[in-house]
């Protein structure tokens, strides 16, 4: 009984009281599952692919999907690779995009004062398939973004770093103002 009024009389002191909820919430926090920390990235990717009602725009921010990948450290904070103005990054950690491996995600942006052409803002990535594509390709379809099988995907991944898994698709996604285009 002495021992549990000792444990009680620590809660009266504020500070032990927060370190000790801060340290209990650390530990909650740390054994919930890898899907969960997904949950976000993923969730503001997709909504960066989603088509809004008026049928020109996209829905959600390129960048800030881009930015949530980064604060979960998925990806580097520096493009690992940058041409003209589409910055690809390579997934640090294995996660999925509607249940497909994710292994390159790409932001494509029009800044302020660009010079040239063809600039087309947006999202794309590379995945390496598992299973059945057809949730996947109805989401694309329905909102007016591209995919394409990668023939030679060793050549493009390889550049990244990507071993390719022998026997394994590899689709490149693209869901940019030229997609809004196409019918």
């Amino acid at each position: 009984m002495r021992d549990l009024k000792w444990f009680l009389g620590m809660f009266q002191e504020r500070r032990f009281f927060m370190r000790f909820l801060i340290i209990v919430v650390a530990a909650f926090v740390s054994t919930q599952s890898p899907a969960l920390a997904n949950a976000k990235p993923e969730s503001l990717f997709l909504k960066a692919m989603e088509l809004a009602p008026s049928g020109t725009e996209r829905v959600g921010d390129s960048g800030a999907a881009i930015k949530a990948y980064i604060t979960a450290k998925l990806v580097h904070r520096k493009p690992d690779d940058q041409r003209d103005y589409i910055d690809s990054r390579r997934l640090l950690k294995t996660t999925t995009l509607m249940g497909h491996e994710l292994v390159i995600i790409e932001e494509e942006y029009r800044w302020k004062q660009y010079v040239g052409c063809c600039v087309s803002p947006g999202v794309g990535a590379v995945i390496k398939q598992r299973g059945d594509m057809t949730a996947l390709q109805a989401y694309l379809t329905a909102n007016k973004c591209n995919i394409v099988a990668m023939e030679n995907a060793r050549d493009g991944l390889a550049d990244y770093g990507v071993t390719m898994v022998a026997g394994a698709s590899y689709w490149q996604i693209s869901c940019r103002e030229r997609d809004l285009q196409k019918e």
